[in-house]
Formats: structure tokens, C-alpha cells, sequence
């Protein structure tokens, strides 16, 4: 009489493995905690009659740690929410919000299901980025101010969940607004200029920051290296730092000599450097100049041409001359 040997076709897989053998691999004790699987493919083992209880005896081995690691991860999640907020100044704008984020983490964070932790932690990234926007130093703090608000608010009127798509619309509408101050800067500063290059940037820029187009990390880049690139058109200028220098050299006039319309425009005073007349700005028709060696109120002198602090022709420039330890 032969050896009668019994096989067994796993479930899952389709695999046929000799009974005893799949019994001696079954009830192996490894140092990993897992479901059982086929010793061929790998495949988990997830229906079994004949080997049922070892099977029972890994899904509960896993269960066991699954439990484990989601009580300790919301412990996790929770220390590392708040320690966010109280990251975020409590000056800020928007000290209601963050009371009341950090009131509902210490609270209700052990009730809150999947989709109301995902729309907490947003809120929590959404203050995060509106008070980095608002802590630029600029003229336009107000103007920004108003927007952002407004973003904000809409954010914390969600209640239980917020789409992807939602998500996506606030972090590039912030991305924005931190970038928008700089371009309105931009505009007022070079207003009028007619520099090709300078106007190209400005016309892109705009389009890169219409309200009607998503304004993503690449369009966020591009408009960043803009700006940088206009950086190169000295003040209100409208040319080169190297074109500048070229300009002072070609008219070969001492510091002082050099003043700007009352909307920035550059112009030059020639012999003494003092106002006599006044005249008309070409490129925006304000009055410019003055008379008898007073300049209009309204013009500057224009420090970013040529670095000096006063006219050639005034009183501080004369004394510029002149040493004080001489006269004590």
C-alpha cells in the first residue's frame, strides 16, 4: 500500500500545497506580527478550514497591534496639532480661530472621524500661511489684510469636511496674497515706464496673478523670479544698474545733480545743479524743477541715480565741505 499524501488548494491564491507542510509553515512563530500567507506567492491566507484556528490567531496578533498604533497615533496627532497652534502667534489676527481649534483638539479630538481631522489640520496650515502673509512689512498690510480675512473666514465656515478641490483653491488664493504686495509695489514704482523689458515682465506678471487662473507652486516660481529679475531695474529707474552707471559716466555731472518728478520719474539739472526753472516732466507731464536754486516741494532728490542725500546746489551739500572738528 503507497504513502497516501494529502494536498490542500488555497482560496486566495490557487495554490496547492502538501498539508502537512503548509501545516509546519503555518505554525512557525516569527518575529513579525502578520497575516498568515501562502508560502509560494505570498499571498495572505484568509480562508482556511482545516487550519482556521492558526489563521485566527494571526488576524488577532494583527488587530492587537492595529489598536495599539491608532491609540498612540491619535495621541501623536493630537500633541503635534496643537503644538502647531501654539506655534502660531497669539497676536495674530485671528486669536478667535486659534482659541477655538485648540478648544476642540484638547476637548473633542478623540471623536473627531477622518474627514474632521483632515478639515482641522487644514484650518490649522490655513492660519499657519495667513499669518506669515500678513507679518510682510509693506504699505499694502490693509489691502491684504481685507483678503485674507476673507479667505480665512470662508475656510472656518466648513463644517465636518472639505474637498480636495477646495483645499487646493485657499492654498493657491494664500499663495497669491503673499505675492501680490510686491506686485502692486512693482506697478506703482514703474508706472509710466516705457523700458521694454521691464514692461514685459510687468505684463506677464499680471497674467500670472489674475484671479482667474490657479495660481499653483509653478506659477508661484515664475512670478517669484519676475520679481527678482526686476530687481534689476534700479528704483524707479526703468534701467540697468549697468546702464545707470553708463548714464553717470557719459554726463560726468558730481553727486547732487540728479532729481525725480513727484511720480518718480528721473530728470537732471545741468551747471550748478540748482533749480531755476520749471518745466514739464516728458514722461508724465508733472511740473518739475523750481526757481532760484528752490526745488518743488513736490520733487526729490533722486538718490537712486547717483547716491547723494542733497541737491549740488543747497546748504547740507556745502557743508559736506567742511570738517566740524574745525570749527570747535
Amino acid at each position: 500500500m503507497g504513502i497516501q499524501i494529502i494536498c490542500l488548494r488555497l482560496c486566495g491564491c490557487g495554490h496547492t500545497i502538501e498539508a502537512e507542510g503548509l501545516l509546519g509553515w503555518l505554525s512557525q512563530e516569527g518575529g513579525e506580527v502578520g497575516m498568515k500567507m501562502c508560502p509560494r506567492c505570498r499571498e495572505p491566507i484568509y480562508n482556511n478550514r482545516r487550519y482556521y484556528e492558526y489563521l485566527l490567531k494571526a488576524y488577532k496578533d494583527v488587530e492587537a497591534v492595529k489598536r495599539l498604533y491608532y491609540k498612540k497615533k491619535n495621541q501623536v496627532q493630537k500633541e503635534e496639532i496643537l503644538k502647531e497652534i501654539q506655534d502660531i502667534e497669539m497676536d495674530s489676527e485671528f486669536t478667535m480661530e486659534l482659541k477655538m481649534l485648540e478648544t476642540s483638539v484638547i476637548q473633542n479630538f478623540r471623536h473627531l472621524c477622518d474627514s474632521e481631522l483632515n478639515l482641522l489640520q487644514f484650518q490649522v496650515q490655513v492660519l499657519k500661511k495667513a499669518n506669515s502673509v500678513l507679518k510682510q512689512d509693506n504699505e499694502y498690510s490693509r489691502y491684504i489684510l481685507e483678503k485674507v480675512k476673507f479667505v480665512v473666514h470662508q475656510v472656518f465656515r466648513q463644517q465636518f469636511r472639505i474637498s480636495s478641490q477646495r483645499m487646493e483653491e485657499v492654498t493657491c488664493e494664500l499663495q497669491r496674497l503673499s505675492v501680490l504686495p510686491a506686485f502692486w509695489k512693482l506697478t506703482e514704482k514703474y508706472a509710466g515706464c516705457r523700458n521694454v523689458a521691464l514692461m514685459n515682465i510687468y505684463r506677464e506678471l499680471s497674467g500670472l496673478l489674475s484671479t482667474t487662473v490657479k495660481f499653483d507652486k509653478k506659477r508661484e516660481s515664475r512670478a517669484r523670479n519676475l520679481l527678482k529679475e526686476s530687481q534689476k531695474f534700479v528704483g524707479g529707474l526703468g534701467i540697468s544698474n549697468e546702464e545707470r552707471l553708463e548714464i553717470l559716466s557719459a554726463m560726468g555731472f558730481k553727486q547732487g545733480h540728479w532729481y525725480k518728478c513727484p511720480n518718480g520719474h528721473i530728470y537732471c539739472i545741468s551747471e550748478c545743479g540748482g533749480a531755476m526753472v520749471q518745466s514739464k516732466c516728458p514722461e508724465c507731464d508733472a511740473t518739475i524743477g523750481g526757481e532760484r536754486h528752490q526745488l518743488r516741494g513736490d520733487n526729490a532728490v533722486a538718490s537712486e541715480m547717483d547716491g547723494a542725500l542733497y541737491s549740488a546746489w543747497s546748504e547740507q551739500n556745502n557743508m559736506a565741505n567742511y570738517d566740524v572738528a574745525d570749527f570747535v
